[in-house]
């Protein structure tokens, strides 16, 4: 038996999918085959829209750190030998997408960061608000 055969006998109750940055893909998963019925999502700083743009990948992985702050994330997160590994390796960029269809009938609220480093927030927005069908359901940021 694989893992969602064994997650969808083991849950009985609707849950609350929620996912934060790179757990949005994940995330994004489960939306689009769900192992027990969503009561709706929450993505926080979500990596499964829009991440086919090349600023995305480039900023997570090529980008030359300019401030303290990015420094940090470069020292400890793009820089470190597992998440290299990870993100040229393994992840394939084409699995972590959310396709807005699965969400078309779920509640789901996008949190996003006004000054994200990674991904540009006021592109993802225009996206939700544009591809979901209750753009209602986005809270501003």
């Amino acid at each position: 038996m694989d893992r969602l055969q064994a997650v969808r006998r083991g849950v009985r109750r609707s849950c609350l999918v929620v996912g934060h940055s790179l757990g949005t893909g994940p995330a994004s998963w489960l939306l689009a085959e769900p192992p027990a019925p969503i009561a709706g999502a929450v993505l926080i700083d979500p990596i499964c829209v829009m991440l086919e743009m090349p600023d995305v990948a480039h900023s997570f992985l090529y980008r030359a750190p300019r401030s303290a702050f990015e420094w940090l994330c470069f020292l400890w997160c793009s820089s470190e030998p597992g998440m290299q590994f990870h993100f040229r390796r393994r992840f394939f960029w084409h699995q972590h997408i959310l396709n807005p269809e699965h969400v078309a009938e779920l509640p789901v609220a996008f949190f996003l960061s006004e000054k994200d480093q990674i991904v540009p927030s006021h592109i993802v927005r225009a996206f939700v608000h544009d591809q979901i069908s209750d753009a209602s359901r986005v809270p501003p940021y």
